[in-house]
């Protein structure tokens, strides 16, 4: 597996199993950097012919993430577009094409 460094998720194979832990404070809240990391290690599992599987899960004890705090999001067009496009249409973009569930 690459050594790609990632400071926003963790990400290791657990006997086939790739294990990508979204880890970003005690809320593991969704920024462009968590999409970009979320993006870089799904497409490195899918990658991986060590790893069949791939699950998302989050650090902590209650829940995966809070989602995007939209509180921290500057309200406008090119902030909302920049979210999206550059963020979570990449995210779902990768996720579609994944051969591995």
């Amino acid at each position: 597996m690459s050594s790609v460094q990632f400071n926003k998720i963790m990400f290791w194979n657990e006997e086939g199993v790739g294990v990508i832990a979204v880890n970003n404070g005690p809320e593991n809240a969704i920024d462009l950097d968590v999409l970009a990391q979320l993006t870089m290690a799904l497409t490195m599992a899918n990658n991986d012919n060590g790893i069949n599987w791939v699950v998302i899960t989050g650090t902590g004890g209650s829940f995966l993430t809070v989602g995007v705090p939209w509180d921290s999001i500057v309200p406008n067009y090119a902030s909302i577009k920049e979210l999206i496009r550059g963020g979570i249409k990449a995210l779902i973009s990768v996720m579609s094409v994944m051969d591995k569930p």
